[in-house]
């Protein structure tokens, strides 16, 4: 028999597919013959779920066909499921292939390893340059034959626009790494690609009650640490970048003898960081800069490139980025795209292109609200039919097999795997067929329960969205019938 291919919402949003010509026998037992109406039904009218604003939909992929739904045109928050909005409308605007380029340029000539000018380092986005990579480009100078600089050092991050934060974003998280300012010029603190936060790294002292030493990795002159946590017993550490300020406080204690912790906090301003660590670079490589460094400057039009630096295509980007649903690789893309269709590195500009790549695949845009791209803002609204529309849409894309690879899969415990699901659903026929976005509020959503409940929350209320991809995937059939097979399933969910 044909194993259908689902799409599927439930302020969450399944699409599940198949999976080759592998097909698993029906399960024993009620859910074999019980349709897939009743089991959804039942789920969906979880005492569990009693207050929630649930919007459920299920659409046959092949032929858009819905065959089972509640208020699947209501709007509702997307929390991080947007990302797969602006993934897909990055991957038509800006195209798999597309890379961006951090440039240095120089004003003046060279003679005698003396520029009679200045250095510029020019950003168009990159998420992914890391330290690294800036001491290479630092490198490149000097294999130039500079050595010393008459000038200063200069940052252009003019590529995009100054708003460094997206609207109604919560000041609350303004420290926070995945809460992170977006600039033209920024820089990757990890492996993954996590941007403009550096590591507050915290070591105990030899013996209790003394300070514990505190570094940031890099160096920077952008935070200033407040120090306040002591050696000792207990072993908690809190850290918080004050709001609004550069002042990074660090209290609580470590036990002497224990192990290093740290904790990732965002800089205020992306530029003045990088221009530090470049700075940084050429010093260790012997490149003298006479002058001060400014941030903010546009290259002059008769400077001439040094170097330039690539990042890796935006096909492969998209693989930590919905891995691990990275916030600023969202909001990048939303300015870059702006930038190609509109010459504006801006969110309004991005949004904008965003609105014609939606109304291209028979979304209205004037029947949603974005404001941003990675889904932190609360003003975002979006229904689970446009959702599922625009998911069946990008099935005829060329590049929806490597997209669809991106996403995590359920109880993978791989990181780059699994990704945010790498811990979900393990044990169960989703593991490792489920293919989805989910949100990370699910944390904020366990807090908020024991803090108004005292107790742990029931497994309803936070797996809801496990149960309807288990009911999917072992109920599949024509018309609410149960049938066979699993297939592969793809699902994301959000508030």
């Amino acid at each position: 028999m044909r194993v259908l291919t689902y799409l599927a919402a439930f302020a969450l949003v399944c699409l599940v597919g198949c999976a080759g010509t592998e097909t698993r026998p029906a399960r024993q037992g009620a859910s074999q013959t019980a349709s897939l109406d009743a089991v959804l039904g039942e789920i969906a009218a979880s005492p569990a779920l009693q207050g929630a604003q649930a919007s459920i939909m299920v659409r046959d992929a092949v032929s858009g066909r819905i065959l089972w739904q509640h208020a699947g045109y209501e709007r509702r928050q997307p929390a991080s499921n947007e990302k797969l909005l602006t993934s897909m409308a990055a991957l038509a605007v800006l195209g798999p292939g597309y890379q961006f380029e951090t440039r240095v340029w120089a004003t003046g000539s060279v003679r005698d390893g003396v520029l009679a000018g200045d250095i510029y380092l020019q950003g168009t986005g990159d998420p992914t340059l890391k330290t690294d990579d800036i001491a290479n480009l630092a490198q490149s100078l000097v294999d130039q034959g500079v050595h010393r600089v008459r000038g200063g050092l200069k940052i252009d991050d003019t590529w995009f626009d100054t708003k460094l934060l997206g609207a109604n974003w919560s000041w609350d998280d303004e420290a926070a790494a995945y809460s992170a300012p977006v600039s033209a010029m920024n820089f990757a603190i990890d492996d993954v690609f996590d941007i403009n936060a550096v590591n507050v790294v915290v070591q105990p002292a030899p013996v209790a009650n003394q300070p514990v030493r505190a570094v940031l990795e890099p160096a920077t002159t952008q935070l200033v640490l407040a120090n306040r946590a002591v050696t000792g017993d207990g072993g908690r550490l809190f850290f918080n970048r004050v709001h609004g300020t550069s002042i990074v406080e660090i209290d609580g204690n470590i036990a002497p003898g224990s192990s290093a912790q740290s904790s990732l906090v965002s800089v205020v301003d992306p530029a003045a960081a990088v221009a530090d660590m470049f700075r940084s670079a050429l010093a260790a490589r012997g490149v003298a800069i006479d002058e001060g460094t400014q941030v903010h400057v546009a290259v002059p039009p008769d400077a001439q490139r040094m170097a330039t630096r690539l990042s890796i295509p935006l096909i492969e980007l998209s693989r930590p980025f919905l891995k691990l649903s990275n916030n600023g690789h969202a909001e990048v893309l939303v300015k870059a795209m702006g930038r190609k269709l509109d010459g504006q590195g801006t969110w309004d500009a991005g949004l904008r292109a965003m609105g014609e790549f939606l109304r291209s695949q028979g979304v209205d845009p004037a029947t949603l609200k974005l404001s941003d791209g990675s889904g932190l803002s609360r003003l975002n609204q979006v229904t689970p039919w446009q959702i599922t529309q625009l998911l069946i849409a990008a099935r005829h894309q060329p590049w929806f097999a490597q997209w669809q690879a991106a996403l995590p899969v359920a109880g993978n415990p791989e990181r780059l795997a699994g990704g945010t699901l790498r811990s979900r659903m393990a044990g169960t026929l989703a593991a490792n067929n489920v293919h989805a976005k989910n949100r990370i509020a699910d944390r904020y959503l366990k807090l908020e329960w024991l803090c108004r409940h005292r107790q742990r929350p029931p497994t309803g209320v936070l797996d809801a969205d496990e149960q309807f991809c288990r009911a999917l995937g072992e109920n599949q059939g024509t018309g609410g019938q149960a049938g066979r097979g699993l297939g592969r399933m793809r699902r994301a969910d959000h508030l």
